[in-house]
């Protein structure tokens, strides 16, 4: 079994942090868009871990490796940046300081 590089560990660990934040945090303003992000990031997290546990096929999680012989490590790579990109986005729709306000 593969093991995450340090990179990603890193990036998939913010972006737990940035999901558990967003969840304990109370907001009510653009609450259709941080919904969304929030199912967006989880689904990204989610895809990582299937495709590193073989539970998903690098392939049913990004048709476009399907042929690829790198495909398992990009498939990894990119939900670990897919996950970033969306815990960006809950970072800006979000801000750590409105969750201290809260």
């Amino acid at each position: 079994m593969t093991t995450p590089t340090v990179t990603e560990a890193v990036t998939l660990g913010h972006a737990w942090d940035v999901y558990h934040r967003v969840m304990n945090a109370e907001w009510h303003r653009d609450g259709d868009a941080i919904r969304e992000a929030l199912d967006r990031l989880l689904g990204s997290l989610e895809t990582y871990s299937d495709v590193l546990h073989d539970v998903t096929h690098p392939a049913s999680a990004y048709p476009e490796l399907e042929y690829d012989d790198d495909a398992f490590d990009r498939a990894l790579s990119m939900a670990a940046q897919d996950a970033a990109e969306w815990a960006d986005e809950l970072d800006r729709l979000v801000p750590v300081a409105a969750e201290v306000a809260a």
